[in-house]
């Protein structure tokens, strides 16, 4: 199932792929003023973070190996970004 959630309540607008055991969304919280993408499928963590404090926006990888990105995904990232 793939879905557009809005949680008004955690201050978080996300987009779920919950079909292979992980979940992949877009996350916006409020109170970290982070927002970035996760894909956390078998091995970890890759996300794109916005941290308001230092106005930097960088692309991080937590995680000894991790899933890349493919074009289209982040083409579906902007595009939600910039509705």
């Amino acid at each position: 199932m793939l879905y557009l959630s809005n949680k008004t309540q955690e201050g978080v607008l996300y987009l779920s792929n919950k079909t292979q055991g992980g979940m992949l969304y877009l996350s916006n919280k409020t109170q970290g003023v982070v927002l970035y993408l996760s894909n956390k499928t078998q091995e970890g963590v890759l996300y794109l973070s916005n941290k308001a404090q230092g106005g930097v926006l960088y692309l991080s990888n937590k995680a000894p190996g991790v899933y890349i990105l493919g074009v289209g995904l982040i083409k579906l990232v902007r595009l939600i970004l910039f509705i």
